[in-house]
């Protein structure tokens, strides 16, 4: 039942109680001073907006709804005094009237208040103001959920009192009511909540599967080959047939990246096939420059003899086009940087793939497999996160956002694709597999790398490194060959402080 009355400021002084109501309860609300509710009476038009008939019809519907469900509902018409009501001020005066009055059995909370918050504009004749429909927690569980109350407030009411008809927007909204609030609760909650579980269900059961699949693919194709020890003292004449800078630096990585790329161009310039020159005004600006012809000194010249990788012929054929396009010979670092770098990593990025397929050290294309993944992973956490807006969320009365009740198994299966999808997005670079062959590679790769480590360590400039390199890696004959493979070994930094040195 509505309790008794009970004001916002009973018992407090007009200074201290004025203050704390001011402080606890939003604006629009503080005005409220309520008449005390009376037994049996549900319909309290206190701005006189409704004509009796209305009234009589709105006691009727509710008293049955009362019999039939035990839920209470008031109606409401309050003058505010105000000049404007938000929608969210409205809805906190709903809020208040519930509370204040008791509306709703205090252990099931099946409260529901529609009230029409009338502006100041009621002093000149005119009916203004907002519509709500305030619920307790109980009846939006059992009759009407945050979303179904906005439909009854846009779809039934606003039409009417957009035009002044409030006494057709009351009469509206509570045949939609009277239709929802029957024993056992609203009968369309009943065949949601069926879907929604069965929409949770088919998305958890889909983010298994999904998640199963990527891991049954990393099983079969993506779990590298062990990589045997290979102790640093092992002599090679000469890197692997096929094993260029870049190759080495996808087999060390197991992914292709801007690494790949930085070994390739050192790689091409070591070839004397393209130049770096520095910008004078800004040093960490370089720009691409393609000579005429091959530099012939002998270290270049040596370079050539060695066969040159696909992706690595592309990419000087790319360049050469590029700079051709300028009429200079020259892709300057503005270019680069507006977005031809952008295009020669990518293309090269492609090409390379391809050539590591080809090779006996990967079971598949880096590029391809890892990116399928990565592509499947993002579409599954867009999908899992619009369905769990449209799914499971909805916009309440004033327009804030919440959660659709019963709703919990799809927000739960919509989190179980998303964490899918995390995982694959996380993990899919480990699906570039390494063979057998590629494994050994590897460690020999290794194997050099800390050879060279040892050796840049221990010299005091460029060509004392590469003299102590050459009894144990025969095939480093020049500063620039021992910078393009410690380069694609990973050893920038030790080769940098190494250069530094030799300036030095």
């Amino acid at each position: 039942m509505i309790h008794s009355s009970r004001t916002l400021r009973a018992g407090l002084s007009l200074a201290v109680g004025g203050l704390l109501v001011a402080l606890a309860l939003p604006v629009g609300v503080a005005a409220l001073d309520l008449p005390p509710a009376q037994p049996g009476r549900y319909v309290y038009d206190l701005a006189g907006v409704f004509s009796p008939p209305t009234i009589d019809r709105a006691q009727a519907t509710i008293a049955a709804i009362k019999d039939r469900t035990g839920a209470e509902i008031a109606v409401v018409s309050w003058p505010s005094g105000q000049g404007t009501i938000s929608p969210q001020e409205a809805l906190a005066d709903g809020r208040t009237i519930i509370d204040t009055w008791g509306v709703g059995r205090r252990d099931v909370n099946d409260g529901l208040v529609i009230l029409f918050d009338m502006d100041a504009s009621l002093s000149y004749g005119q009916k203004h103001g907002q519509v709500t429909l305030a619920t307790g927690g109980g009846f939006r569980d059992l009759y009407l959920t945050d979303g179904e109350a906005k439909a009854i407030v846009d779809e039934a009411m606003v039409p009417s009192a957009k035009i002044g008809d409030l006494d057709g927007a009351l009469s509206a909204a509570l045949a939609r009511i009277d239709a929802a609030v029957v024993s056992g609760g609203n009968p369309a909650h009943a065949q949601t909540t069926a879907l929604l579980l069965a929409a949770g269900l088919v998305a958890g059961a889909g983010g298994g599967a999904l998640l199963a699949f990527f891991l049954f693919t990393w099983w079969r194709r993506g779990r590298d080959a062990e990589i045997p020890l290979i102790d640093d003292s092992v002599l090679l004449p000469a890197p692997p047939p096929g094993l260029t800078p870049a190759l080495a630096t996808v087999l060390r990585k197991d992914a292709i990246d801007t690494d790949a790329f930085t070994s390739a161009l050192v790689d091409l310039g070591h070839r004397g096939l393209i130049v770096f020159r520095q910008k004078e005004s800004d040093r960490k600006k370089l720009d691409f420059v393609v000579p005429p012809v091959p530099l012939d000194d002998p270290g270049a010249v040596d370079a050539r003899r060695r066969p040159l990788g696909d992706a690595e012929t592309a990419l000087i054929g790319a360049v050469r086009t590029r700079a051709g396009a300028s009429g200079d010979g020259v892709v300057s670092s503005d270019e680069l940087r507006k977005g031809a770098g952008a295009k020669l990593y990518a293309s090269f990025r492609k090409g390379l793939g391809k050539a590591a397929k080809a090779s006996p050290w990967f079971r598949d294309d880096p590029t391809r497999l890892t990116g399928l993944w990565q592509a499947v992973g993002i579409v599954a956490l867009v999908v899992a996160g619009v369905a769990a807006v449209v799914g499971a969320g909805e916009q309440g009365v004033a327009g804030d956002p919440g959660l659709r009740p019963h709703a919990e198994p799809l927000a739960i299966g919509c989190g179980l694709v998303a964490i899918a999808a995390v995982v694959m997005l996380v993990c899919s670079r480990f699906l570039a597999a390494r063979t057998a062959e590629g494994g050994q590679v590897l460690a020999m790769a290794l194997a050099y790398r800390n050879t060279l480590r040892h050796v840049i360590a221990d010299a005091p400039g460029v060509e004392a490194a590469v003299a102590n390199a050459q009894p144990r890696l025969p095939w480093i004959g020049t500063p620039d060959e021992l910078a393009v493979w410690a380069t694609a070994l990973g050893l920038r930094k030790e080769i940098d402080d190494l250069f530094k040195r030799s300036l030095d």
